[in-house]
């Protein structure tokens, strides 16, 4: 079963073509136009994963973010931030709970490349 991914970004262009390539990818794919719907997305979809832009309007993501990690439930959900801002706006987005933050414009190949790193189960060895 493919793993579920929710892009929340309001740059049409930015959520198009990241659809595209994680679709081409194997991925479902499920998308939000802004920081309300994709709250109400993450209840409703339960995404394996969650991709988040940083400057939205309705609720920004350092506050999608923040709200994700205080769900009952899915607080765990690895989420990944996307940032045009410099570096300070992705430290930001780490603090506020993101397991990555990347820049825009985006690396296809390296947001890939941290989808698979953070959807990977883990591995325990029994010492």
């Amino acid at each position: 079963m493919a793993a579920k991914i929710l892009i929340i970004e309001d740059h049409l262009e930015t959520r198009d073509v990241t659809t595209i390539w994680l679709e081409r990818a194997g991925y479902k794919v499920i998308v939000a136009n802004d920081g309300k719907e994709g709250l109400a997305k993450v209840q409703a979809e339960r995404p394996d994963l969650i991709i988040t832009d940083i400057l939205m309007p309705t609720l920004n993501g350092i506050e999608v973010i923040e709200r994700i990690r205080n769900l009952p439930g899915e607080g765990a959900v690895p989420i990944i931030a996307m940032t045009a801002f410099p570096a300070e706006r992705a430290k930001e987005a780490i603090i506020a709970g993101a397991d990555r933050a990347i820049g825009k414009p985006i690396d296809l190949e390296a947001l890939l490349f941290n989808i698979k790193a953070l959807l990977r189960p883990k591995s325990y060895s029994a010492n």
